[in-house]
């Protein structure tokens, strides 16, 4: 079993290598098919639950549920701060970015809402400057390692 830091770092850079398109297997991936329940010899056993890609997956398809005016505001940032500001000050940038969105509706605060702006800032930033990956890993790992709490609430990473 892995500590949540280390399953953290696993789905970060999961995260990260789909998003550059370096992962070709996330790409058939299925929240249905890839369910942590499996048959077998006609009784129900469970499976390793924890499978990165598979989060780094949910993670995106959190990112994804952002309407235009959201993914405008992510892009936005990336413009008016740049790729190097947003990398080095990212929870700021992510905190900035969601409060926008939550005062415009506060009915959207919740800790999977700040993981999906979290997601949409990333994308942005990877579309703009790829060349900054590693070092935003490291700003994506810090944040959520910092939302460790949050994310326990949920039920840990595999029940994003």
């Amino acid at each position: 079993m892995k500590t949540f830091e280390e399953q953290t770092e696993c789905i970060v850079k999961a995260l990260l290598s789909e998003l550059l398109g370096d992962n070709e297997e996330t790409t058939f991936r299925s929240l249905e098919s890839d369910s942590p329940l499996t048959l077998q010899s006609g009784t129900l056993e469970t499976k390793e639950t924890f499978d990165p890609q598979l989060i780094a997956c949910r993670l995106r398809d959190l990112g994804d549920q952002f309407n235009k005016e959201i993914k405008k505001s992510a892009l936005q940032m990336v413009l008016d701060w740049g790729t190097e500001k947003v990398v080095a000050d990212f929870p700021k940038a992510v905190d900035a970015v969601y409060s926008n969105w939550t005062s415009q509706s506060p009915e959207t605060a919740s800790e999977k809402a700040l993981l999906s702006v979290s997601v949409a800032l990333v994308k942005c930033t990877v579309n703009k400057a790829p060349q900054l990956c590693e070092r935003l890993e490291h700003a994506m790992i810090t944040l959520y390692s910092n939302m460790k709490q949050q994310i326990q609430r949920l039920g840990g990473w595999e029940h994003i």
